[in-house]
This record gives C-alpha cells, structure tokens and sequence, in this order.
C-alpha cells in the first residue's frame, strides 16, 4: 500500500511541475516589460510638503 502511495503522489507531484512551467515561463517574460515607477520621492506627506513650502503648492 505504501508503495502505490508513493507511487502516485510522485506522478503528480511531477505533473503538477509540469502544468506550473508555462505559467512561469510567461510570468517572467512579462516581469521584463513592467515598467519600474518610483513610488515615491520624498518621505514627506503632502500636509507637511505644504507646511515647509506654502509658496510651492500647485492644486490639481
């Protein structure tokens, strides 16, 4: 019994690799073409960008 155990769950264990590799092969190729974007540029918060700078403030 232990052995048709182990038996079926290295096939699909196996199988399951098999079925994940086209996902991570696409998965990869379009990591390549994500654009990086800075998330942000200063550690201030705009309440305190505002305090420092009244003059410099444009609203959108």
């Amino acid at each position: 019994m232990r052995q048709v155990f182990e038996h079926a769950f290295g096939e699909a264990t196996g199988h399951l690799f098999l079925i994940a590799l086209p996902f991570a092969i696409l998965s990869l190729l379009l990591l390549l073409f994500i654009e990086e974007k800075p998330m942000r540029t200063t550690v201030l918060r705009d309440d305190e960008i505002a305090a420092a700078a009244p003059e410099a403030t444009v609203d959108l």
